[in-house]
């Protein structure tokens, strides 16, 4: 079987760090439900979206993946009782959510959800393919790593000699003596944990060409400073404790420690922590020189703190704090950190009930390992696999460029109409604008097959998979840290086969990877107005972000500055609170949404649909897409192109979620809920109104 290139476990030379390597690290396979693909979701096209077509060609576009789109929309909006004014979301989603089931493993399933799911399906189905590596040099590598995972993934926790030789390391740590802390920082970082806080390695905010180290304020179980009063989750914490504590004998490593006692250092940390809108602020991150045993570090490496009043208090937490507690601690994150990629029931119970995310199948599981673990090597795979050359792969890079610079020429003409902005601001914004870089699918490096290879040269599978992972990690904290006294390259370092879409403030650029650049968010034959609804409003969302609330504050080479005037600054502050205040009186399951912590991404979508809407209506909104309206009397009548461009915008941000989990996302999360994003946006839309013939609200505008 073809393996990894061997590599010894050494120890992790790391300059910043000396992290000195360690050795590392099932649920029972559950039923699913099985999500269809988008082609089976559009079913045989009818008879009378085939006759419009043909009928009116100058409306509609007649290409076979506009007809599959006008199908699917129609047979959502066939499943709605909601009037379009009252409750545009429900008016559109309502039908979303009859024609797709939410695994019974997932909380929540969105379109991009959705997506990532029909990505998994056809990456495991290529993984199965024992033919297709036959070609290919790097597929036989993945296919390995798939096959030991699925053999081996889930150990039980009992019995496991990696588990307890790690575990021992841990208890054996003297923390009587301070500079055990550092120590045991640095082992939380080789393990990616949270105690105390997280490290990693990103631009400097206000020196966008420097790699620097940055402290995350964390060591939080429950996640949101909240829940350290709701106690309900400080049960479910509590419990989880009593667990670890028998399980692994932390009493005894601790001299006597009680669960209670950590649970109590927990609350004592979220009452230092800073509130999530407070941390929003760009400004609060600061540039630290100062070590200390918490802050284990070389003196000549850069240090920023994102939350510089939690990193002055922790210090004298952490003296007041007995040292039996801390290592108890210590020993709860630690394990936090490797037991889910173990078959251990207490904390498979604790993340569904507080934190509500569920085990997936060990398929699942697998698939989504290969893609944090191994992105660029599997991401590759897919691509190859993806497009069938590379003249296809490249037809649909240029397609996207060409819709990219109309929403940024749009933004362009945006700021220079504005009414408010002085004329040197005019100026200072379009240069930002202007400036934005843009990637398109990946940065090149990930495609050439040998260099991908290369990168993963000193990758190796161990005897299991949770062995294996634990040196997949070392090794990519390896190349991580190996950024430090390097300029910034300003790449995309992310999965380039994610469901997702970028701006980077400090590379003021753009990033849309393959992974989107699929239906329903974009096809390449769709017409340009439904493009533009579809993966047009998401690129216009990330062009916001360059001068929305936060990326405002960053110039155009990705510093972080004061550039604009205090007039101009002033008057952009009232037309952000108008956004603050609409959103925040919004009701989700009784719960008002937080405006201010949402704010920048609620200006996103904002701005976003007034932008691809202006584009859109330069055509008329056509070509479009044939969605039929629900009918009783068995006439066939069809949505105007504009209520069709309207739609299929809402129809991306539709979701299936547990009441539940959407409130206990709101308690930290940046974006506002689904309903939220949509209801939101079209209020303030005059071509919305006119769209539906609506009665026409108070309005949040920014340009």
């Amino acid at each position: 079987m073809p393996r990894f290139r061997s590599l010894a476990l050494a120890a992790l030379v790391i300059a910043a760090l000396a992290l000195l390597a360690t050795s590392t690290i099932t649920v029972p396979q559950t039923g699913r439900t099985k999500i269809k693909s988008y082609q089976d979701l559009s079913w045989p096209v009818r008879a009378a979206i085939k006759n419009a077509v043909t009928d009116t060609p100058e409306k509609y576009s007649p290409t076979d993946a506009s007809m599959r789109a006008g199908e699917l929309l129609s047979k959502m909006m066939q499943e709605t009782t909601h009037p379009h004014c009252d409750n545009f979301h429900e008016s559109v989603c309502a039908g979303w959510r009859k024609l797709l089931e939410k695994p019974p493993h997932l909380t929540r399933l969105g379109v991009m959800t959705w997506m990532r799911e029909q990505h998994r399906v056809r990456l495991q189905a290529l993984l199965q393919d024992t033919t297709a590596a036959r070609s290919s040099k790097h597929l036989p590598l993945l296919q390995s790593a798939y096959q030991q995972c699925v053999e081996t993934a889930f150990p039980s926790s009992k019995g496991s000699v990696l588990l307890t030789a790690l575990v021992n390391q841990w208890k054996a740590l003297d923390f009587t003596r301070m500079e055990t802390i550092g120590k045991a920082i640095k082992l939380n970082i080789e393990a990616k944990g949270n105690f105390l806080y997280r490290a990693n390695v990103e631009p400097n905010n206000r020196k966008s060409t420097q790699m620097v180290i940055w402290l995350q304020q964390g060591g939080l179980t429950l996640g949101a400073i909240k829940s350290y009063t709701d106690v309900k989750q400080l049960e479910r914490f509590q419990t989880l404790l009593d667990h670890l504590f028998r399980d692994f004998d932390i009493e005894s490593a601790a001299g006597g420690v009680q669960p209670k006692d950590v649970l109590e250092f927990e609350r004592a940390l979220a009452a230092i922590s800073i509130d999530p809108v407070t941390m929003r602020n760009p400004q609060l991150p600061k540039l630290t020189r100062k070590r200390s045993i918490l802050v284990p570090f070389k003196k000549f490496i850069p240090v920023m703190t994102n939350a510089p009043s939690y990193f002055a208090k922790l210090p004298h937490l952490v003296k007041a704090t007995p040292r039996s507690v801390i290592h108890a601690y210590f020993i709860v994150h630690q394990l936090l950190a490797v037991l889910p990629d173990f078959d251990y029931a207490p904390l498979a119970a604790f993340s569904a009930d507080a934190l509500h995310i569920r085990r997936p199948p060990v398929s699942d599981y697998c698939i989504n390992s290969l893609s944090t673990k191994l992105p660029f090597l599997t991401a590759h795979a897919q691509i190859k696999h993806e497009f069938k050359d590379v003249e296809s792969m490249h037809s649909v890079q240029d397609d996207m460029r060409a819709m990219i610079e109309l929403i940024r020429s749009e933004y362009l003409a945006t700021l220079a109409r504005s009414q408010w902005l002085s004329p040197v601001m005019k100026e200072r914004t379009i240069k930002k604008m202007k400036g934005v870089g843009v990637l398109v699918g990946a940065e090149e490096w990930t495609l050439d097959e040998d260099k991908v290879l290369d990168y993963y040269r000193n990758y190796r599978l161990a005897a299991t998979w949770v062995e294996s992972i634990w040196q997949f990690n070392l090794s990519n904290l390896r190349h991580e840290w190996s950024m430090l006294g390097k300029p910034n390259q300003r790449l995309f370092r992310g999965y380039p086969m994610q469901v997702n879409a970028f701006y980077s403030q400090s590379n003021n650029r753009i990033v849309i990877p393959f992974g989107i650049l699929h239906p329903p968010m974009y096809h390449r034959d769709l017409p340009m107005s439904v493009k533009l609804a579809g993966i047009g409003l998401i690129v216009a969302h990330e062009f916001s972000h360059a001068i929305d609330a936060r990326g405002r504050r960053y110039d155009w080479q990705g510093n972080l500055r004061d550039w604009w005037s205090t007039k101009i600054a002033a008057e952009y502050t009232k037309r952000e609170r108008c956004f603050a205040q609409q959103y925040s009186g919004y009701l989700v399951h009784g719960q008002a949404v937080n405006g201010n912590l949402t704010l920048a991404e609620n200006m996103a979508d904002n701005i976003g649909t007034e932008l691809v809407t202006s584009v859109a209506k330069l055509s008329s909104y056509t070509p479009t897409i044939p969605v039929i309206k629900p009918s009783t009397s068995g006439a066939k009548e069809f949505y105007t192109p504009e209520q069709v461009f309207f739609m299929y915008m809402a129809s991306i941000w539709c979701l299936h979620v547990e009441p539940k989990a959407e409130l206990h996302a709101m308690l930290r999360s940046v974006h506002a809920p689904s309903s939220a994003r949509i209801n939101c946006s079209v209020r303030n839309s005059r071509e919305w109104e006119t769209a539906f013939t609506c009665l026409a609200q108070e309005k949040c505008t920014l340009w």
